[in-house]
């Protein structure tokens, strides 16, 4: 085995980080030349290999090769230069002995049809052995609000004395369903923790830590400190065009960075032209980007395309267009991505670089084979987590002997997503080849090159998402997900999870509060909540506030606490609720164990609309009876085929409490057949038409009553061909029927035929079994699952 990967084994990946970095690259002893008086201060200037120079001098020049060494000297320093290309290397800095004067490095090539080196230009790149060490003062990068800072207020407190001094810029992120509600402001003195800023708040900035029970909600507001010692940044020209400078980092070259600001750099929807790149590199252990501030990008903050063992810590990222911290083929892994603020990124309006970022996210993750932990997205157009796992990666790290989407999570932890225009977490949506995305179910096993391998459930560990516009998570697997020790609050809707039969998806030990005091901001011309608080949904305010939500499933919450949910005159609110409209599948045997709430109404259902049967036959069991009040009971919709006179309607919930067992089941046709409109009736005349709005008018969806008898009737001729799926319930039997025009026909499961019964009254008890009779023409089905996952019968007309 080679050596590095025995270290790995044997070590944590953050202490293995830590021991190749400090042997990486030595730099060479070589006593520096100074560059005055040596090399000129203008042109186009090469620094052979195996010279040291020591920059001494400002220089503006045409364009900088250094094939040797160059090192700057302990004074402040301008360098200036339409592209700077690294062979040698360049030094500012080591980082235990930090460059503590200025330097300022001007990129000023602006002819975007110069190609150098495959960099284009206006960049600082390295290449070949070339090698990058730029490390100025260690500051702290962000922290949070110690208190509430109120609209007009000259002063916040932080959580925190920083090291922040008079007249470094810092940005005040937003607090509300606004990304561009966030603050840049100029510190103009400072005592202790408490800062005096240039100019007035714009906006209220919140900061609250509200204890529920034994869990704690904690919206504080994040500061982040955009100015640095030294700075990497685009000319003026860069703020016209949006083509400002970048940083490529090739293979075989390094770039070990910490303390600098990259400013109005990136290119406007140029592929591989970002403020921070490393390209195509490979395995990169040591390599670095620390305790740096990004600033105003035309083209996302970083990233890490085909390269491993990367670490990003403590950078803040502020202002960009598409997607920020980006991994980009789906095929990086081993990097360390933490405590990392990002904020106010926006939606590339024409798509560019890939059609994704139109739905930017703050962090971009492709591969789950990373560290992401401690992280803050405060603030996209979109989304605050992006986890898109391609089946295997594409672009140019394309490969079909890796599979990201079977690859377990290594770690997402301590995360905390607020003030996105859409999702906190979105755990779906990977890229195709073509980089649209398509709806992806992650799957991690335990050998990703074997897709029957054990699955290997994914932990999202204390996530905390507040005032995203849409759900704080949505998690689509059928790898049994769990969602622990979340924190949840002011979101439209808490958490959904999109799983496949069988595989249920888990929410444990978590916290779902709907609204906190956090009333945001509001504009004059929208509407405002009854207290005045802005609403996730301003353009439908008679939306429903809702917690966790059910789904296709099964899913399962368990000691969860939900608090904050009430009604009032202008919508309805629930804790536990289901998709709505739903027009798809739903779970059966979805549970909730161990639950409390805390001001809250434990469950609403949106009133029932037409052709969406997934919500119409949502059902959800109380195991423990912490819901109901009484163990096993089911919470179902006001669907007529589900609850009778045994149920207790439960106005405030617009839902029943039964005491029955229920089945999951599917129908599908093969021949077209348009299935919407066809009438399912209980034995006791209860009735509900079935359709669906969206996917294949050839198939229905439906949860029946336990051993009931019911029947279908179809608007138009019934199919030659149709197949009964059932999903769950083993042991359990449903019982249909529906008119058939002739009794030449089979019934099989799966494949196999199935029991004729000599009467109708015959299926009452026993297994699966069919009855037909004649004069009616009415085929009816007793149909009994033996495994419970997925049981196939099918009716076919000769």
């Amino acid at each position: 085995m080679p050596y590095g990967k025995l270290l790995k084994l044997l070590l944590p990946l953050s202490l293995f980080w830590a021991i190749i970095q400090t042997t990486i690259n030595p730099v060479s002893a070589a006593e520096p030349v100074p560059w005055r008086g040596n090399y000129p201060l203008n042109g186009s200037v090469t620094i052979p290999a195996g010279k040291s120079v020591l920059l001494d001098a400002n220089v503006a020049l045409t364009d900088l090769t250094i094939s040797g060494t160059v090192i700057c000297a302990n004074k402040n320093l301008n360098i200036k230069a339409g592209w700077i290309m690294v062979h040698g290397l360049l030094r500012c800095g080591t980082p235990s002995e930090r460059y503590i004067k200025h330097l300022d490095i001007t990129l000023t090539g602006n002819n975007p049809s110069l190609d150098v080196m495959g960099m284009g230009t206006k960049f600082l790149g390295a290449m070949g052995s070339g090698r990058i060490e730029l490390h100025g003062e260690n500051r702290l990068g962000w922290t949070r609000l110690a208190t509430t800072a109120t609209k007009g207020a000259w002063k916040i407190t932080l959580k925190q004395a920083p090291s922040w001094r008079v007249g470094d810029r810092i940005v005040i992120v937003s607090s509300d369903y606004r990304p561009d509600n966030a603050e840049e402001k100029t510190i103009t003195a400072i005592s202790g923790s408490e800062v005096t800023l240039s100019s007035r708040l714009a906006h209220e900035h919140w900061c609250a830590r509200t204890k529920f029970g034994d869990k704690t909600l904690e919206e504080c507001t994040e500061v982040g400190l955009l100015s640095r010692n030294i700075v990497i940044h685009g000319d003026a020209a860069s703020t016209t065009a949006g083509f400002g400078g970048h940083v490529m980092v090739m293979k075989g070259s390094s770039a070990r960075i910490s303390g600098v600001q990259f400013l109005h750099m990136g290119q406007k929807g140029k592929i591989g032209r970002y403020p921070m790149h490393w390209h195509m590199v490979g395995n990169a252990p040591g390599q670095f980007l620390t305790d740096s501030s990004i600033v105003h990008s035309y083209n996302r903050f970083l990233s890490i395309h085909g390269t491993h063992q990367i670490r990003l810590a403590g950078n803040v990222g502020y202002d960009t267009i598409g997607h920020g911290y980006y991994l980009e083929d789906g095929i990086e892994h081993d990097n360390i991505i933490e405590n990392n603020l990002g904020a106010r990124v926006r939606n590339a309006e024409d798509g560019l670089p890939t059609a994704s970022d139109r739905q930017a996210s703050v962090f971009w993750i492709s591969n789950p084979d990373n560290i992401v932990r401690n992280n803050v997205a405060a603030g996209s157009e979109h989304t605050g987590f992006w986890l898109g796992f391609p089946e295997h990666p594409i672009g140019l790290s394309a490969t079909n002997s890796v599979w990201p989407r079977r690859t377990p999570l290594l770690e997402f932890k301590n995360n905390v997503s607020h003030s996105n225009g859409a999702r906190g977490l979105f755990v779906d949506g990977s890229e195709n080849p073509d980089r649209t995305t398509s709806v992806t179910w992650y799957e991690p096993r335990i050998n990703p090159a074997n897709g029957g391998s054990k699955i290997v459930p994914p932990v999202f560990e204390n996530f905390t998402a507040y005032k995203n516009r849409y759900e704080g998570v949505w998690l689509r697997s059928f790898a049994k997900p769990v969602l622990q020790s979340a924190v949840l609050a002011d979101n439209w809707m808490g958490a959904y999870f999109a799983s496949l039969s069988g595989t249920p998806g888990y929410i444990r030990d978590s916290l779902v509060v709907g609204e906190s005091g956090n009333k945001g901001n509001t504009e004059s011309w929208e509407t405002k909540g009854l207290d005045g608080r802005e609403l996730f949904h301003f353009w439908s305010p008679n939306d429903s506030l809702r917690g966790l939500e059910y789904y296709d499933g099964p899913m399962a919450i368990q000691r969860t606490m939900f608090a904050n949910f009430r009604h009032n005159s202008l919508r309805k609110a629930g804790g536990i609720t289901n998709l709505s409209p739903n027009p798809f599948w739903v779970s059966s045997v979805s549970t909730s164990t161990a639950i409390s709430f805390q001001n809250a109404n434990k469950v609403w259902f949106d009133p029932l609309r037409a052709k969406n049967d997934g919500d119409a036959f949502s059902v959800i069991r109380d195991t423990d009876g912490s819901i109901t009040g009484t163990p096993g009971r089911r919470i179902v919709p006001r669907n007529p085929v589900l609850y009778t006179p045994s149920c207790t309607l439960m106005p405030a919930w617009n839902a029943y409490i039964c005491p029955h067992n229920y089945v999951g089941m599917q129908i599908f046709t093969y021949d077209g057949t348009d299935l919407n409109g066809t009438i399912l009736k209980r034995d006791d005349g209860a009735t509900r038409t079935l359709g669906t709005t969206e996917g294949s008018a050839n198939s229905l969806h439906m949860v029946l009553l336990e051993n009931r008898r019911h029947s279908l009737d179809l608007l138009g001729a019934v199919p030659k061909r149709i197949t009964f799926q059932r999903h769950e319930g083993a042991g359990k039997a449903t019982r249909v029927s529906l008119p058939y025009p002739t009794s030449a026909f089979t019934v099989t499961l799966w494949g196999s035929p199935v029991a004729k019964a000599a009467s109708v009254g015959e299926l009452a008890s026993g297994g699966t079994k069919y009855f037909y009779d004649t004069g009616a023409k009415r085929l009816y089905l007793r149909l009994v699952s033996s495994g419970g996952n997925w049981e196939e019968f099918e009716v076919n007309r000769q």
